[in-house]
Order: structure tokens, then sequence, then C-alpha cells
């Protein structure tokens, strides 16, 4: 779908204040899409707001778009039903453990975004495996994902 850059928004659970973009990646991206253009490797959903699309991932992709001033780019759009949250937040970290490399920057803000967006009611998580560890169930509660033990299982 052709959409115009400056309809594209962040990944809602990409807290860009505490995990910035940063200029080596996106000067390198400017010249890869100065030197060969730029290939529809984004996926986004619509936006809750009417005309603008959530990425998923790509971040640093943006930002090298917007500085080059391309004003259109044709990419993939699925629903917000195919897309939804649970989604965006693999598909996110996903692409950044994968393309960048996993860090502890990057794992400390994937875990953060999960546990914010199930904090919020945004995403339901799996249970959580009714495994005994030493007659103790393991309970997890957010935000903080502290584990707290009951001694009676069948509760």
């Amino acid at each position: 779908m052709e959409i115009a850059v400056s309809n594209l928004l962040p990944n809602p659970f990409r807290h860009l204040e505490r995990y910035p973009i940063r200029r080596d990646k996106v000067e390198a991206l400017k010249a890869s899409i100065s030197s060969t253009e730029f290939w529809d490797n984004l996926i986004a959903r619509p936006a809750e707001s009417n005309g603008h699309f959530e990425l998923a991932y790509g971040h640093h992709r943006l930002a090298a778009l917007k500085e080059l001033e391309v004003p259109t780019i044709d990419i993939p759009v699925k629903s917000r039903e195919k897309l939804n949250n649970e989604m965006m937040l693999k598909v996110m970290a996903h692409e950044n453990m994968e393309e960048w490399g996993a860090s502890a920057l990057i794992e400390q803000e994937t875990v953060r975004a999960v546990v914010g967006a199930f904090a919020e009611g945004k995403i339901e998580l799996g249970s959580v495996s009714q495994s005994k560890k030493q007659g103790h169930l393991q309970v997890r509660k957010a935000p903080g994902f502290v584990l707290q033990h009951k001694t009676d299982i069948s509760t």
C-alpha cells in the first residue's frame, strides 16, 4: 500500500525516550537507501487515528526516510486483528534482536514494553506453568513480575 511517510507512526510499544534512535544506524540506512532505493522491508497496521499507520518495526528506517525526504513508500499493511498488540510486541522484539543483536538495553526495553502493555490491559499473557517448585506455585503479577509463593497450589 502506498503510504505518505509523514503518516507513519512508531510502534506504540517502542519508547524512543528510553531506547533512542542511533545516529550511526540512521546514517548507514540513509547511505543504503540512497544507493539502492528503499525496499518494502517494513510492515504496518492502521492506527486508531484515521489516515495514519503504526510501524511494527523499523524506526531507524523511518528516521532515514524522513531525513532523505522520501514522500511515500509502498509497504504491506496488515489489519489490526492480524497485527494485534501481542504481534506488534513480538515482531518489534524479534526485529530488534535479530537485526541489531541482543543487548541488555534491547532486552530490558522489550521486557519493559511487555510488562507495561500487560499492566495496562493491552495484551494478554499465557498462563504461568503450574509446575510445583518446592511445593509452591509461582504467580506472575504486573507491573513488576514479582514472584509470590502460595503454599496451597489447589487455590
